[in-house]
């Protein structure tokens, strides 16, 4: 009966995969080498992925390799002589069994991109026909060119579902000859929409100059889209591209949207909205996509820049937001670029009831929200019961930490600029003697600036009785003296 089970070669896959082909592959090697019934079971598993273009090469007689003169050259693969067919018979026997390949131009295993577009010229047929992942990422080029979009091109089947590509984005713009042309940029869209329609994540890394993605509504699949490293000369989000989202019934993860828009509406829509993530936002941007948002499992909002936002700006947001009883994570960095500019405060985010993650910060170490003492930090933990992490950018006050203990069991990471003491000895040594020992799972704690005062015994105390999980940071600043007048309390 046993050996009976291996000529069911569903069975003999299912035992293949407890194999790891990164950690083990000569295991499936030896699988393939000793059953005919293992074979193709075995070598299924460990083509399944490939991270490198190197060994596919090797299968092909006529493509050659040479090194340049340095240690650090990427390899060059160049043709002998155009391939025939039975020069393709290695190559497919393994090429058809990968799901998911990663090219990585620069790294020498992978080589020269160039060979790629040859080969596949020379072929009736695509070159990995189950094709399903794709990553395809050119760190030579800076801008997302028509060059790379044809380099690759004959890599986008219709088997394929997730699909990451693009070109190294530089801290400097890249020049402007360089990057493709709208209207080349716009049909290889149109493209990738007729040959990969049942895409369901997207990625697109680098530079172009201006195009415009209507045509994204088309994917009807896509669940997925990151933009956190794409950048257009003029912010992408305009009211066409973000219908186009809306109108996308399986989406339920944005990553990366730059949304500086102006007095308009979106078409009510995102339905399987879940996760949100804005690189760039303005107030108007942000109030025109939540008011689009019909998802009912709406829970997470990231804002890496929130732009020229004000009190009186983000008042009209978070009213929006209220309306999500089911968000349970917000980051939000603000842009405070005015001279007067102050922070909203913490208390107008008590709304939102359900948070597990709070993260508030600001790009301007200077101007963050007051010391944290002892009543705000209970009301906070009042409003958000099952937080399980909270970053402020603001000073803690050391006496401030026992109602997180008491009544926020969940939190397990703690950021704040630093722990404090000033004018708290006497609080701090009651503390001390009334604080419960607790088995509390709080275990990071991250501060912009440690501090060691001469009563770091009684702090030491403090912290071992509420959190005796914590693992104390690597001091960043040893003295109390040290700390420049004005660093830890925000100016206005």
């Amino acid at each position: 009966m046993s050996r009976q089970v291996f000529l069911i070669e569903e069975l003999c896959r299912e035992i293949c995969c407890f194999i790891d082909p990164i950690e083990d592959p000569a295991c499936l090697v030896r699988l393939a080498r000793c059953s005919r019934s293992l074979l193709n079971p075995a070598l299924d598993v460990l083509w399944k992925e490939m991270y490198s273009m190197g060994p596919l090469m090797e299968l092909i007689p006529v493509v050659n390799s040479k090194m340049g003169p340095y240690s650090n050259t990427t390899i060059t693969y160049y043709l002998s002589q155009p391939p025939q067919a039975e020069d393709w018979v290695r190559f497919d026997f393994y090429a058809h069994r990968i799901r998911t390949l990663y090219y990585e131009h620069g790294y020498r295993t992978d080589g020269d991109c160039k060979i790629y577009g040859r080969l596949a010229q020379c072929r009736p047929h695509p070159m990995f026909p189950n094709l399903r992942s794709l990553v395809w990422h050119h760190d030579a080029a800076a801008v997302f060119d028509t060059s790379f979009i044809e380099e690759v091109s004959y890599f986008l089947l219709p088997s394929l579902r997730e699909l990451s590509m693009g070109t190294q984005v530089w801290d400097y713009p890249a020049k402007p000859d360089r990057y493709p042309a709208g209207e080349a940029a716009e049909a290889f869209m149109l493209t990738l929409t007729r040959q990969c329609p049942l895409l369901e994540s997207l990625e697109l890394q680098g530079q172009i100059q201006d195009m415009s993605f209507s045509s994204i509504r088309v994917f009807r699949n896509l669940q997925s889209l990151n933009l956190s490293a794409f950048s257009m000369d003029r912010p992408y989000a305009d009211i066409d591209f973000l219908s186009a989202l809306s109108d996308l019934p399986c989406l339920h993860s944005i990553s990366g949207l730059d949304a500086e828009v102006a007095g308009s509406s979106v078409q009510i829509g995102f339905p399987a909205l879940r996760s949100l993530a804005f690189g760039s936002v303005n107030p108007t941007g942000l109030i025109i996509i939540l008011r689009a948002i019909t998802s009912t499992s709406f829970k997470s909002l990231s804002i890496d820049s929130f732009l020229d936002s004000s009190q009186e700006d983000i008042s009209t947001p978070l009213a929006i937001l209220s309306s999500f009883a089911q968000l349970e994570e917000i980051y939000i960095c603000f842009l405070p670029w005015r001279p007067k500019y102050v922070v909203p405060p913490i208390e107008w985010f008590f709304c939102l009831g359900h948070l597990r993650k709070v993260i508030l910060r600001t790009h301007d170490v200077r101007k963050g929200w007051p010391t944290m003492d002892f009543v705000l930090s209970e009301r906070i933990a009042l409003a958000w019961p099952q937080l399980e992490e909270l970053s402020l950018q603001c000073p803690f006050r050391i006496t401030s930490l026992k109602p997180l203990a008491l009544l926020c069991p969940n939190l397990t990471t703690l950021a704040c600029n630093a722990l404090i003491t000033q004018d708290d000895e006497d609080d701090l040594t009651n503390l001390t003697q009334d604080a419960p020992v607790l088995s509390h799972p709080l275990h990071n704690l991250n501060l912009d600036y440690y501090l060691v005062p001469e009563d770091y015994r009684l702090i030491a105390a403090v912290l071992g009785r509420l959190f005796p999980h914590l693992v104390i940071p690597t001091p960043i600043i040893s003295k109390a003296s040290e700390i420049l007048p004005g660093d830890l309390e925000p100016k206005v």
